[in-house]
């Protein structure tokens, strides 16, 4: 038995199928980190005689014709990877194993994507059992063949994809190959590809194709992405970050600013990035912001797209430019004007007598007080975001109202709505697929036994009162105490 080109043991000419790096050891899923994996399967002799693969019998004789040890007197008794190498022991000398050469760990690379033969000796390729991951990186090579086509359908439902690196082995992609990837924030096509047939990239506008070619569309034709796909040309390489600043860069040596993927809920554009000038700000780039509250935009850029700041969480926008018009939030043009925004330095962010987020990185968090002993709201979206998965309320809390989407699409699992509110609006806890307990301040709590709860806080009528959202609650849920 020996190590093959493609990672597999081979006995004699025959590929058994099998890698011989393990995926649960140190080399990880695809072989590219390390070595000896914990799993691997070494070959041994069988009690009939032939060589094993773990339990798999390969029906292949380890002992030769003209005798018990084969015609030389000598056979292989262990063959096992120590380290990344491969050890065999002969019968001829139990005790000294010989180092028979370094496993080729790095042509593992592609593991758990799904490749299929195409007619011309290369390969296509699909997300297999990496349809869910976060990352993937398609090989330029597999079993020696160049990696050529993305096939049809190849990602479609990658709903948790964020990143693919495409290689430039590949010259085609198919038919809706990306579509229905909603975390999808960019994609890069290099300009190997000669041929994107329809509707390949069906993204909204969350997500970004950005191409090596200047003008994509005399190449690929108009329905290659759907309408709705925000597509950036002449680009140098894929999305790069800085400080959650998704930005690309151009061969002109501009820059143009994506969006924002950052944990702040400040966003401070610098006048260079990767280099290059900022001069654009795409369409739509902090629509989807789920942090930011205030963003700052250098006098270097020229152009600022369409929906731009269109979120329903932004406050403020510091404008350098002059560039950034119509907006129904705060603009500022110079950096010395006072912000609305008040930190007060605990994880909280207020804004006229509302609560407006929680940046904080605690699971449990309890709610303020108040604000400089005033009652306060929470605001729309304050918590959408969060990382806090327990509120908890003392009966100190001046808290009076509850928006509506303050809690929208939170990680919570439990919340305490303190006493003192009198209103908890429409669609205040939307989306919150965690929440298993809601309690309030009076000692009686609830468990949530329904994902679909979300009607329960929706008053009927003009009377949005926590009385109100308590009887429903009552009568919908089981009472813990």
């Amino acid at each position: 038995p020996h190590v093959g080109e493609n990672g597999n043991w081979f006995i004699g000419e025959s590929d058994t199928g099998i890698c011989a790096v393990g995926k649960n050891g140190e080399n990880g899923a695809d072989g590219k980190d390390g070595e000896n994996g914990k799993d691997a399967q070494a070959p041994h002799i069988g009690e009939n005689g032939n060589w094993y693969i773990g339990e798999l019998d390969t029906g292949v004789k380890a002992v030769g014709k003209d005798g018990d040890k084969g015609a030389d007197g000598v056979s292989v008794i262990n063959v096992e990877v120590i380290d990344g190498y491969i050890y065999v022991t002969y019968s001829d000398a139990p005790e000294n194993p010989i180092n028979a050469g370094k496993i080729k760990a790095e042509t593992q690379s592609g593991a758990n994507l799904d490749f299929y033969p195409l007619p011309d000796g290369t390969f296509g390729v699909k997300a297999g059992n990496l349809l869910y991951s976060e990352e993937i990186v398609i090989p330029e090579v597999y079993l020696d063949k160049a990696v050529t086509e993305i096939l049809p359908g190849a990602f479609n439902g990658a709903k948790y994809l964020k990143s693919v690196t495409i290689p430039e082995s590949v010259t085609k992609i198919c038919e809706g190959a990306f579509a229905c990837c909603p975390s999808l924030l960019s994609i890069f096509i290099p300009d190997s590809i000669e041929c994107i047939e329809q509707m390949a990239f069906d993204l909204d506008r969350t997500s970004v194709v950005c191409t090596e070619i200047a003008y994509p569309n005399l190449f690929y034709g108009s329905d290659w992405c759907s309408e709705s796909t925000r597509v950036i040309s002449d680009c140098i390489s894929d999305a790069e970050y800085h400080e959650g600043i998704a930005y690309v860069t151009h061969s002109t040596g501009e820059a143009t600013v994506l969006g924002y993927v950052g944990s702040s809920y400040k966003a401070v554009i610098p006048e260079e990035l990767g280099s290059c000038t900022v001069t654009r700000v795409l369409d739509y780039a902090f629509a989807f912001s789920p942090r930011l509250l205030s963003v700052t935009v250098p006098k270097t850029v020229k152009t600022v797209g369409s929906g731009s700041f269109a979120s329903d969480r932004l406050r403020e926008v510091y404008d350098l430019s002059g560039k950034c018009s119509g907006l129904s939030i705060s603009v500022y043009n110079d950096l010395e004007a006072p912000s609305t925004l008040r930190d007060t330095g605990d994880g909280f962010v207020f804004e006229s007598g509302k609560l407006v987020d929680y940046y904080g990185s605690d699971k449990t968090v309890a709610l303020p007080n108040s604000l400089d002993g005033n009652a306060y709201s929470i605001a729309k979206y304050a918590f959408s975001k969060s990382c806090a998965e327990v509120l908890v309320a003392a009966d100190t809390v001046m808290c009076i109202a509850i928006e509506s989407y303050a809690f929208s699409g939170s990680g919570l699992t439990a919340i305490t709505v303190p006493k003192s509110v009198e209103n908890i609006y429409e669609n205040a806890f939307v989306d919150c697929c965690s929440l298993r307990s809601v309690a309030f301040s009076d000692g009686t709590s609830y468990r949530v036994t329904d994902m679909d709860f979300a009607e329960i806080f929706i008053p009927s009528g003009p009377s949005e009162n926590a009385v109100y959202v308590k009887q429903n609650i009552g009568k919908k849920f089981t009472k813990i105490a």
